[in-house]
């Protein structure tokens, strides 16, 4: 994942593009992949500004996949979206999805919330 991620920094061509939701359905995948996926969709959302909608909207409907462990995969997924929040469009629903996470039955995605808004929010914890 990670390997891939890096690689679109010297995408060129465009070839990340096509394998857009083939990689992103992986997010349907164990655990270990998907976490994966999800903390380095913040590389690739920064080496390729043209796709962060489409970064955000995988993210952030990660209740939507098949994953068993979303609330797992959720603590990952705030880590990519902390690499490009500052650039990201659509901050006002990236909050509105970290702050829910504050109530999540995971730790670790818990912490990474209030780590999150502690950073970005004009109302830290």
């Amino acid at each position: 994942m990670r390997i891939l991620a890096n690689l679109t920094q010297a995408d060129r061509d465009n070839r990340f593009e096509t394998l857009f939701d083939r990689y992103y359905a992986l997010l349907n995948d164990s655990v270990i992949v998907a976490g994966h996926l999800a903390a380095d969709s913040g590389t690739i959302a920064k080496a390729k500004p043209e796709l962060q909608n489409k970064i955000t909207q995988r993210l952030l409907n990660i209740d939507k996949t098949m994953q068993k462990h979303k609330g797992l995969v959720k603590a990952y997924a705030i880590d990519g979206l902390n690499e490009y929040y500052n650039e990201a469009e659509n901050k006002k629903t990236i909050l509105q999805f970290v702050r829910e996470q504050l109530t999540s039955s995971s730790p670790k995605t818990r912490t990474n919330a209030k780590q999150f808004l502690r950073k970005w929010s004009q109302y830290p914890l």
